[in-house]
C-alpha cells in the first residue's frame, strides 16, 4: 500500500512539474509574437529621445532578459505574473501613454531603482519600466 502511494506522489509530483513547464513555456509563446510590436516602440522611444535633447530616461532593449528578469523580480509587487508580463504591461503602457513620454522620459517621472523607495499616494507604473542613460564617462 505505501509503495503504491509513493509511486502516485511521484506521478502526483511530476504532473505538476509538467503543468508548471507548460504554463511557463506557453507564457514564454505568448510573448515571442509581442517582440516585433516591443521593439517599434523602443525604436519609437529612441526617437523621441534623439529629437529631444534633454532626455534622462529610457526603455532597455525588449531582448535583454536580464535587465527586465531582474526589474521584474524587483518590483514584483506591482504587477501579476513573471518578468514577461512585467515587461509587457511596460511596453503596453508606453504605447498608450506616448502623449506624456515628454514628462516620463524627461525627470517628470520619478526613477525608482528599488522597489521599497516607490510611494504608493503618487505611483506611476511607467516610472519603473525606464532606466538612467549610461553615464558618459
Amino acid at each position: 500500500m505505501i509503495k503504491k502511494l509513493a509511486s502516485l506522489g511521484g506521478v502526483a509530483c511530476a504532473s505538476i512539474i509538467a503543468g508548471i513547464y507548460a504554463l511557463r513555456s506557453s507564457n514564454s509563446e505568448k510573448y515571442k509574437s509581442k517582440i516585433p510590436s516591443y521593439k517599434k516602440t523602443a525604436n519609437k522611444v529612441k526617437d523621441y529621445i534623439r529629437d529631444n535633447d534633454s532626455m534622462d530616461l529610457y526603455m532597455v532593449d525588449p531582448e535583454n532578459r536580464e535587465w527586465w528578469s531582474a526589474r521584474g523580480k524587483e518590483f514584483g509587487k506591482f504587477y501579476k505574473g513573471d518578468w514577461q508580463d512585467f515587461r509587457d504591461k511596460c511596453f503596453s503602457e508606453m504605447e498608450d501613454k506616448k502623449s506624456e513620454w515628454s514628462n516620463v522620459l524627461n525627470g517628470g517621472s520619478v526613477y525608482y531603482s528599488e522597489a521599497w523607495q516607490v510611494s504608493t499616494t503618487d505611483f506611476k507604473f511607467l516610472s519603473i519600466c525606464l532606466t538612467p542613460f549610461p553615464s558618459q564617462t
